[in-house]
């Protein structure tokens, strides 16, 4: 604003600054005479308000340093770090500094608390000592976690020394057995060892849990002790069962490392007794209880001598004000006097204010009206105040800044918010533009509708911050790879246009390729690095439209060819049209059928190689519908995926094979049911809440179940496959490897997992009996999944042939054709009732 230098008379604010200073002439007289009482009396006053001036930030200073010293030793407790550990050790330091402050004033309220602040020196040292005592206890791990001995000392050397022994009993048999697989006594001693590596693995989990951010008191801990015990208790009935063979049958390496597994076990198991017995008692963390008895009683006692310190300067402020009081009454009759010369001056300042404001203001608002109509007959007045000219610049200045906001709204109602890339209005403006640049110069253009696959399973499964970092930087990589004529717009979501000016189909092709390039390398987003395929449709004017609307239509339709043909880009075609119609109007019924329960299921037999017996089914989707061709499985689930339906349907799944699998039990006809899941499943971190709650609703024993994966939906995302893994095989549940032998995992990493089957894909078992080279495949998978500890099931079993072979291999399960095809749940009650007869 316009700062304006003239005579001060010219000022408002200088004329009754002359009349402001003859009007205090003729007060100073009354004021002189109550000056002498009220400087007497008010002397004492402002020396107590001087030291409490002094005194309140020394206390206030204790108060935080104590606050801030107490909450980094909370923090340290919680994450130890040297950092919290230096904040508490200075910020003690501080509150010590300013209490020994506090004990050197002199001020007669402070020397009748000086015992109380001695005290709160005292109470400072032992926070401190206590505090660096509690560091300590936390940095010592044995220290703070009682029963860390019992693991270290008892629970792992006997963990080892049964594996040991078992190791020694699985070769001193193998070195006297032709076939040691099928002998009962080696198939015992591997049982013995999966059940002892599944408690161990469960117990470990259990450990996890109890020294966790929840403690003891967490709900899953009670399931964990369950799992072990019921672990245990196999382990010990194979055990007790092998123990009772007649000793001619074992060999004497076998009888000694069977009593070494049984000793071991038993001294394991009553050292988990022991580690469960200290988690259930208050004392299984040591600093909590510390920080109780010595941290939090010292916290109280200092806050309540700084209480009584406040209370003491509070008497202080009482007392003063009743001597103020005293002095007002006597300022009293100088205070009428003040009230008769101030309405003298209100009724004189009110003529001033009309002739020198009110009336120049009126004046000035019919200007600022004509202004804001752009009436340049009717200007802005001049006037000799200095107020009312910075009135006029105020409302200039004014002007401008709505101008400016203006603009800007204009800009956010055509940009995109997140990218600052162009909208849908923008761009439906410039394409308009550029059409019509086409219709007259004969030029041609190109428009390209961009998505991004996957882009909805990344943003719903690690949250909408990585689908913004992701969106931006998508952004940033298309500006970066085209002209600076082209247009690239953000239509909502995942969906991008690119608008290429004066370019054939040829050029966007190029340009299609070289966004495609960009696009290929990870994109980084808080250390992790995440891919995200595009699919563009193109659409070239005016072969493909001649409008803004059919363009944009027809760029969409090609994005969708392009999806649908799992191909990078497509150009629209007019022959291809209908059928993307098609397949939203499948994708329209598929969302119908999910939402009314029009899904079926059917379930597929498996049978025991060695005793045919029927030991298990394995449920598969069926989508039945009138008026269009069956969907394959396959398709179905493409289908989900690229709708986010997945999640939905794996859901609907479990929760209906569950059911069915439910009232198969209650007929005393139990076995293991098979549920396939989708790579996406292995994404979302909640699904193991929900098969939890689904086994509770239908109070189905976790160990039925049986969630078939498949190899390279493993490999999608490792680690936190993993984790979900093991998550769901704690609760009990068996792990299936799916399709084996037609991915890439690693060996190494296989071992890592969870599983207790292997399933063999059945391109290499259709063909074995003909086809040595299968045959060695699937004869190497047995062995491999014999040596994991897992069971292996030999999917595409139709022929008799191909289950004589699978017999002689040593295979455990098979399902095909020739022992069963998928059949409706009616049905298959028929064949449970058949196998129980």
């Amino acid at each position: 604003m316009t700062r304006f230098i003239s005579n001060p008379l010219h000022s408002l604010r200088g004329r009754y600054l002359l009349a402001t200073l003859s009007l205090a002439f003729l007060m100073l007289i009354s004021a002189w005479l109550t000056e002498i009482y009220v400087n007497s009396a008010s002397h004492s006053g402002h020396h107590n308000l001087s030291q409490r001036n002094h005194i309140l930030p020394i206390n206030r200073a204790i108060r935080y340093a104590v606050h801030d010293a107490v909450n980094a030793l909370n923090a340290y407790v919680l994450s130890p770090n040297e950092s919290m550990r230096q904040v508490f050790k200075t910020r003690i330091g501080d509150s010590i500094q300013a209490s020994q402050e506090l004990s050197i004033q002199n001020w007669h309220y402070i020397s009748e608390q000086a015992e109380d602040i001695k005290l709160l020196i005292a109470d400072l040292g032992s926070l401190r000592e206590h505090g660096i005592a509690l560091m300590q206890l936390r940095d010592n791990t044995e220290s703070l976690f009682p029963a860390m001995t019992l693991l270290r000392d008892v629970l792992t050397p006997n963990n080892v020394s049964f594996n040991t022994a078992a190791s020694l009993a699985h070769d001193d048999l193998a070195s006297e057995l032709f076939n040691p697989i099928d002998d009962p006594i080696y198939q015992k001693i591997s049982a013995a060892r999966q059940h002892w590596a599944n408690m161990i693995i469960t117990f470990r989990g259990y450990v996890a849990l109890l020294t966790g951010t929840f403690g003891p008191d967490n709900p899953d801990i009670l399931q964990q002790e369950k799992n072990i015990e019921l672990l245990y208790v196999q382990v010990m009935d194979v055990l007790h069962e092998l123990q009772a063979l007649d000793r001619n049958e074992l060999g004497f390496q076998t009888i000694e490392s069977l009593m070494q597994m049984h000793t071991a076990a038993q001294t394991w198991y009553q050292a988990y007794k022991h580690v469960r017995e200290i988690y259930g008692t208050s004392k299984w963390r040591a600093d909590a209880p510390y920080m109780h008895q010595k941290i939090f009683p010292i916290q109280n006692s200092i806050q309540q001598r700084l209480v009584r310190l406040d209370i003491a300067i509070e008497l202080s402020n009482k007392e003063d004000l009743g001597v103020l009081s005293k002095v007002s009454s006597s300022v009293l009759n100088t205070f009428w006097f003040v009230i008769i010369f101030t309405l003298s001056s209100i009724i004189i300042g009110y003529y001033f204010l009309s002739r020198n404001i009110l009336s120049p203001l009126s004046r000035i608002t019919t200007a600022l009206r004509s202004e804001s109509l752009k009436d340049t007959e009717n200007p802005l007045p001049q006037f000799n105040t200095i107020e009312t000219r910075q009135l006029i610049s105020a409302f200039l200045d004014m002007r401008d800044q709505v101008q400016t906001r203006q603009e800007a709204l204009e800009y956010q109602a055509l940009h995109d918010s997140l990218t600052g890339l162009p909208n849908r209005v923008l761009l439906q403006d410039r394409l308009q533009q550029t059409i019509a640049r086409g219709i007259r110069d004969n030029s041609t253009c190109a428009l390209m509708i961009m998505d991004l696959d996957r882009f909805k399973e990344i943003n719903d499964t690690l949250g909408h911050h990585f689908g913004d970092a992701i969106l931006q930087q998508v952004g940033l990589r298309l500006t970066n790879a085209l002209r600076e004529e082209d247009t690239i717009a953000r239509l909502g979501g995942d969906e991008f246009a690119i608008l290429l000016p004066n370019t054939d189909a040829a050029h966007a092709q190029l340009v299609a390729e070289k966004i495609i390039q960009e696009l290929e390398a990870p994109f980084t987003v808080d250390s992790h690095k995440l891919y995200a395929r595009a699919s563009l449709g193109i659409a070239v004017f005016p072969e493909h439209g001649d409008n803004s609307n059919s363009l944009i239509q027809h760029a969409d339709v090609a994005m969708y060819i392009s999806k649908a043909a799992n191909k990078h880009y497509s150009f629209y075609n007019t022959q291809q049209d209908q059928h993307s119609l098609d397949r939203l109007t499948r994708i329209n019924n598929f969302r119908h059928a999910l939402q009314y329960d029009r899904l079926e299921l059917h379930y597929q037999p498996k049978f025991s190689v060695h005793t045919g017996k029927l030991i298990g089914a394995e449920a598969l989707l069926r989508w039945p519908h009138p008026a269009q061709t069956p969907a394959s499985a396959m398709e179905t689930i493409s289908l989900a995926e690229q709708t986010g339906l997945i999640r939905p349907l794996t859901l609907w799944v479990i929760d209906a094979a569950l059911q069915q699998y439910a009232l198969w039990d209650k007929g005393g006809t139990p076995f293991s049911l098979s549920i396939n899941l989708s790579p996406s499943s292995l994404q979302d971190q909640s699904l193991e809440k929900h098969i939890k709650a689904i086994l509770d609703k239908y109070q189905v024993y976790p160990g039925n179940l049986r969630l078939e994966i498949t190899e390279n939906a493993l490999m999608t995302d490792p680690e936190r496959a993993r984790i979900i893994l093991t998550a769901l095989a704690t609760l009990g549940i068996n792990i299936s490897l799916d399709d084996f032998g037609t991915g890439y995992s690693s060996l190494a990493y296989l071992k890592q997992l969870p599983l207790s089957e292997l399933k063999i894909d059945k391109s290499f078992v259709i063909e074995m009996h003909t086809d040595e080279g299968k045959a060695s495949i699937v004869r190497s998978a047995i062995d491999l999944a014999h040596n994991l500890g897992m069971n292996v099931v030999a999917e595409g079993v139709e022929s008799q042939a191909t289950l004589d072979t699978l017999e002689r291999l040593g295979c455990d399960i098979a399902q095909g054709f020739h022992l069963g095809r998928p059949i409706p749940a009616d049905q298959f009650q028929e064949l449970i009732n058949c196998h129980a007869a």
